[in-house]
């Protein structure tokens, strides 16, 4: 050791050159002279000392934690509270030729991460005194996602059509819709991938936070008729809801629907008198919030409003094959969902806001 004279060891050399008996030697010290056996103290004392000498010899600085290692099961919960303090407020982990904190470091990873030492490597056989002891981490998920919120390596598809590297930090939408993506990319800031990449990137989005920004939960639509205009019946009579009623009406209970807590019977006779018309006298006023940057775009003629009147459903679609028959796999079903679980005292009569 650097930091004391380990007599033990000394004096049991001398008389093992001699051929002498130490332990009348070690009653000396030991017993009379009351000089104590290394504690944790002492080991942390000796890093200190290896670090301020600026010592490279691993097998030194290994020995160390390997007699500390040692110490674990005798210590007092004071105690090892009082090492990994140590050990987290100063650099005692030597690795690569340089000094870390605990918090400088992981125990195990595939990637290289900046400003971070790895120990698997060097100090394999030490896993339970630094992972188990000192709570040394692995790589893991949220990690990655700290690191990433603030690199640059977001591409984000600007307005004027320059795209960026940003942050997680700044503000911008993600396309999960082909008709919103349509509508706003002239005017707002968007990750730059098409909605079909961003289908694929889903389960990354979702694991760095980032769902919450996509275009479909940023985007407020106001819808109308236009007065007097009473549409004309369904063409298409494959289409018609009314003989689902029974199934989303199961879908409400299921779900504790206000509507279906309130009064179960009404919610189910109004689905089953659901009327869909179509027309082409649909406007709609679609809204998109970005931080510092909050964009409306008008639609005529619109695809979809819903009315409720009278307690009577209608539901006014376009008359454009095309978009009416992706209105009925998309938006028709979730617009629906979205009246079924409104409180019936908050709905506008005037027509729902979707």
């Amino acid at each position: 050791m650097e930091s004391f004279y380990p007599l033990k060891s000394l004096y049991e050399s001398y008389c093992h050159r001699q051929n002498a008996c130490a332990v009348h030697l070690e009653k000396f010290f030991h017993k009379t002279l009351d000089i104590p056996n290394v504690g944790a103290e002492d080991l942390l004392a000796e890093l200190e000392m290896l670090r301020s000498s600026e010592c490279r010899n691993l097998d030194r600085i290994r020995a160390v934690y390997e007699c500390l290692n040692g110490m674990i099961k005798k210590l007092s919960p004071i105690s090892a509270d009082l090492i990994r303090k140590r050990f987290s407020d100063s650099p005692l982990v030597y690795v690569d030729t340089r000094w870390y904190t605990i918090s400088q470091c992981l125990w195990s990873t595939r990637i290289s991460i900046l400003g971070k030492a790895v120990l698997e490597e060097s100090l394999y056989s030490l896993k339970s005194f630094f992972v188990d002891f000192l709570h040394v981490e692995s790589l893991t998920l949220q990690m990655l996602v700290d690191r990433l919120r603030d690199c640059r390596v977001f591409p984000v598809r600007y307005p004027d059509g320059q795209v960026r590297l940003e942050t997680m930090n700044t503000p911008f939408v993600i396309a999960d819709r082909k008709r919103l993506f349509t509508l706003f990319s002239p005017v707002a800031r968007i990750l730059d991938f098409n909605v079909d990449e961003v289908v694929q990137l889903s389960y990354f989005l979702y694991r760095v936070g980032l769902s919450k920004e996509y275009m479909s939960q940023q985007v407020e639509e106001i819808t109308a008729l236009k007065k007097g205009d009473a549409g004309r019946p369904l063409s298409d009579l494959t289409l018609d809801i009314r003989s689902k009623a029974h199934g989303l009406l199961r879908l409400a209970v299921h779900f504790q629907s206000p509507r279906a807590l309130h009064d179960k019977e009404a919610l189910y006779r109004t689905l089953r008198t659901i009327e869909i018309r179509e027309t082409d006298k649909i406007s709609s006023k679609i809204t998109l919030y970005q931080i510092g940057n909050e964009a409306t775009v008008e639609v005529v003629p619109g695809e979809l409003h819903l009315d409720n009147n009278d307690g009577r459903l209608t539901v006014y679609v376009t008359k454009d094959q095309p978009s009416r028959d992706i209105c009925f796999l998309d938006r028709v079903p979730q617009v629906l969902m979205e009246w079924i679980m409104v409180e019936p005292l908050n709905v506008q009569h005037d027509g729902l806001e979707i």
